[in-house]
């Protein structure tokens, strides 16, 4: 596997675990454990994959100790 952020791997970063065309699944070996972290991560993913995440708050809550997160581009 490589990983997506080795800076971030320490801190919860996540690892990529399958690319398959227009799909991304990130394994999260530490995830976010509140709300506020979780919409942070999904701000930083807004601008990495905004067909992903329209509204990091929303997104946010869909991340908090979710240890596999998806992304994808239409």
């Amino acid at each position: 596997m490589r990983r997506c952020s080795d800076a971030g791997r320490s801190n919860g970063g996540a690892e990529l675990f399958l690319a398959q065309g227009a799909c991304l699944a990130l394994a999260v070996d530490r995830p976010p454990l509140d709300p506020r972290a979780a919409a942070q991560a999904a701000t930083e993913l807004l601008g990495y994959c905004d067909d992903t995440v329209q509204d990091p708050r929303t997104a946010g809550d869909g991340m908090v100790r979710s240890t596999m997160w998806s992304l994808w581009w239409d």
